[in-house]
């Protein structure tokens, strides 16, 4: 079994900058995503506060950007891709992650136009070396992995979250590591439980109202994820990237989070 480096989503401490670092440090992470909030910074501005999370023994997994504009073909976000994109490279990595959207199991005019999007920030990401990474759950991973071979497999990839894909689709998020495979770049390590029977696209597309009696986030070990097999599912695909930690909900994010790191580890074999 491969022993993943563990990440943390930055915003989901609740804490400010330097409390976060401490936090993520001594609860045992040794990654975090952060928000593109940087992005218009300069360079070295950037690269400062990458040498402030490193100084805490930390590094960055991957830059979390808002391109839910991709879904409506508006071309106006290709600027913040790109400038996501060069964050995240001056900050160490070569992943940034996004929803996009639902995107259509059939290449219509829907799939075309958001194609055309994600093309132009795909062809950006490859030139420099890095990789725009689709958010899982709204689509099905069959759909999801056309979508990205369709396109650029170099330039774009998956940002597998098993919660989406379990809570809200329905879909088995270990069968999804083997669907999505080597286009896997980034993970987000959530847990969560289904509560009805309607489909990603009618939740995700605000055909009904999400949470409450469609889904529930919980703390990791406490849902429909079985982390030990997704975890061996990562490494049997020759995985080699972060376990990200996501925890948006809950009282005490940062309990559920240090809770989460003891899951992952016992899903490595580690404790």
């Amino acid at each position: 079994m491969r022993i993943y480096d563990i990440g943390v989503m930055f915003g989901c401490f609740r804490q400010g900058f330097d409390e976060g670092l401490e936090t993520a440090r001594r609860i045992g992470a040794q990654k975090l995503q952060v928000g593109w909030e940087w992005k218009d910074l300069t360079p070295g501005e950037q690269r400062e506060i990458l040498s402030r999370i490193n100084s805490h023994g930390l590094g960055v997994s991957a830059v979390c950007a808002a391109l839910d504009g991709i879904h409506e073909g508006d071309m106006s976000v290709v600027e913040d891709a790109k400038k996501s994109i060069d964050l995240a490279l001056n900050l160490g990595t070569n992943v940034v992650t996004s929803h996009i959207g639902v995107i259509p199991d059939v290449h219509n005019a829907d799939w075309e136009k958001m194609a055309a999007v994600a093309g132009v920030i795909a062809d950006y990401a490859e030139s420099v070396g890095a990789r725009l990474a689709i958010e899982t759950g709204p689509e099905s991973p069959e759909t999801l992995a056309d979508f990205i071979d369709s396109i650029s497999p170099r330039g774009l990839a998956a940002n597998l979250d098993p919660a989406n894909l379990a809570m809200v689709g329905g879909y088995d998020p270990v069968e999804a590591v083997h669907t999505l495979s080597h286009r896997i770049a980034h993970t987000h390590a959530k847990d969560g439980i289904r509560l009805s029977g309607y489909s990603a696209a009618q939740i995700y597309g605000g055909l009904v109202n999400p949470g409450g009696y469609t889904y529930l986030e919980v703390p990791l070990g406490k849902g429909d994820v079985d982390f030990p097999r997704w975890v061996a599912a990562l490494d049997e695909e020759g995985y080699t990237g972060v376990l990200t930690i996501e925890r948006e909900v809950g009282d005490d994010p940062v309990r559920d989070i240090a809770m989460a790191v003891g899951v992952l580890r016992s899903a490595m074999g580690l404790e």
